[in-house]
């Protein structure tokens, strides 16, 4: 069970992204600290989706990562953290099955 004040902790930080569908989440720990990964959705204006995963570590979001090129570094800018971008898998690791553009 998450304790109840990491919960208020993370749907304060959650609604600081009303452009997120939020979906899903998964919990790790280690050395007594509590990981949680939070995945959502940002709508396209082309129908597709972005993805968006919020990381958590203790009682403290640490990373905020997305896809989309529109918001990614106002994500960034609304939790303080240093902003950087997005890259494609098929760019960097070759020999991986990823989308092609």
């Amino acid at each position: 069970m998450m304790d109840l004040e990491l919960q208020r902790i993370i749907t304060q930080t959650l609604n600081k992204f009303p452009e997120v569908t939020w979906d899903r989440f998964s919990v790790g720990f280690d050395i007594g600290l509590d990981f949680v990964w939070i995945f959502g959705w940002v709508d396209r204006e082309d129908n597709y989706k972005d993805f968006v995963v919020l990381d958590f570590n203790g009682k403290k979001p640490t990373c905020v990562s997305t896809s989309s090129a529109k918001y990614s570094k106002e994500f960034s800018d609304r939790l303080r953290f240093t902003h950087t971008d997005c890259q494609r898998v098929e760019d960097v690791f070759k020999k991986v099955k990823s989308i092609h553009i």
